[in-house]
């Protein structure tokens, strides 16, 4: 329900911040690269962030509901992003197989892009410190953090 409220703020809101998501390369459940910012598509695009296992059934009820705006406002860009510290490659093969054989369409495993970070050097570059719930973010084409909740 947080996240529900939550992207609903996003939406209802336009207050600039100062943080911009730091430039990365990043892989989708496809194995297909995503690239910051010069992959974010859609204006607003819709981050949501998780940071552990428990909070992934939140965070796929907010991506349902913004893939239902968003087939009636093409203009809508989302995806749903991990944030994992940094593994071993045999980590992160284990952790994204386990994500993607649980999500049967290709077109849905696009729209999630595992993050794998230094988790506390990425979160201060976001301007962002609590993990203990989902986060929603709307960014501009540049990768700039133009709403977040929770702030």
């Amino acid at each position: 329900m947080f996240l529900i409220v939550a992207f609903t703020a996003c939406i209802s809101f336009n207050s600039a911040s100062a943080a911009t998501f730091p430039a990365l390369t990043a892989y989708d459940l496809n194995d297909k690269p995503f690239v910051f910012p010069d992959d974010i598509r859609g204006n607003p695009f819709v981050a949501v962030l998780a940071f552990s296992e428990a909070q992934g059934d939140e965070a796929d009820r907010v991506l349902a509901i913004i893939a239902e705006l968003a087939k009636t406002n093409t203009s809508i860009g989302y995806a749903g992003f991990p944030v994992i510290d940094n593994l071993g490659m045999i980590g992160r093969t284990f952790i994204d197989y386990s994500m993607s054989s649980d999500i049967e369409r290709e077109d849905d495993r696009a729209n999630i892009v595992t993050l794998y970070v230094e988790r506390d050097d990425w979160l201060k570059a976001i301007e962002h410190t609590d993990v203990t719930q989902p986060y929603v973010v709307m960014l501009s084409s540049k990768g700039e953090i133009i709403q977040k909740v929770p702030s």
